[in-house]
Parts: structure tokens; C-alpha cells; sequence
């Protein structure tokens, strides 16, 4: 089993990087010492399990990334006189909405 690749990708794409590949490198080694599996089928199967672990890191990712954004922020007023402000301090980037109807009735988003 060669190791050497290890590191190169720990300096890409982090510790879940040295994961993946030891993982992948790990299920090489078994696939190549086992006789479960023929021959011919294991390079396509250890490139559908390398495809899977990316697929599900990638989507662990979105996940993670979806569930750091703000939820929107929704500002509706009706009549004269009713201002309508929306003030994000979170710095998450979340949808902002402010209507108003009504004679002096401004309505602002605001991000900070």
C-alpha cells in the first residue's frame, strides 16, 4: 500500500481529505488481498466506492454550508407613516425583504 499520496492531499484538501484517501487506499489493499472479488471488477468497483465517498463528502459539505446561512428576513407594513427595516448583523448572508404601502413609508435593508 503507498502512503506517499497522503500527504500531498492532506495539504489540498485537509484532514476529510486524509480521510477519504486513507479510506480508498485502505479498501484497495483489501480488494487486492481478497479473492471475494474478481479480478476484473475491482478497479471499477474501487472507482464507484472513491465516486460514492466524494459524492457524500461534497454533499456534507452543502449541508454544512446550508445550515451556516441566516434565514430570511421579512418586513411587510401597511399604512401612512410605517417604516419597514431589516438589519442583518449575522454576516450569514440569509434573503432580506422589506414592502411597505403607505404615504411616507420607506422600507430598507440593511447589511453589516
Amino acid at each position: 500500500m503507498d502512503l506517499s499520496q497522503l500527504s500531498r492531499l492532506g495539504k489540498v484538501a485537509g484532514v476529510p481529505g486524509i480521510a477519504l484517501g486513507a479510506a480508498v487506499l485502505v479498501l484497495g489493499a483489501v480488494l487486492a488481498e481478497t479473492g471475494a472479488v474478481p479480478e476484473g471488477w475491482r478497479g471499477p468497483l474501487l472507482i464507484v466506492v472513491a465516486v460514492g465517498a466524494v459524492l457524500l463528502a461534497v454533499l456534507a459539505v452543502l449541508g454544512w454550508a446550508h445550515g451556516r446561512r441566516g434565514g430570511a428576513q421579512i418586513a411587510t407594513t401597511r399604512g401612512d407613516d410605517s417604516a419597514a427595516k431589516n438589519i442583518d448583523r449575522s454576516g450569514t448572508g440569509g434573503r432580506q425583504s422589506a414592502s411597505t404601502r403607505g404615504a411616507r413609508s420607506p422600507a430598507s435593508n440593511v447589511r453589516e
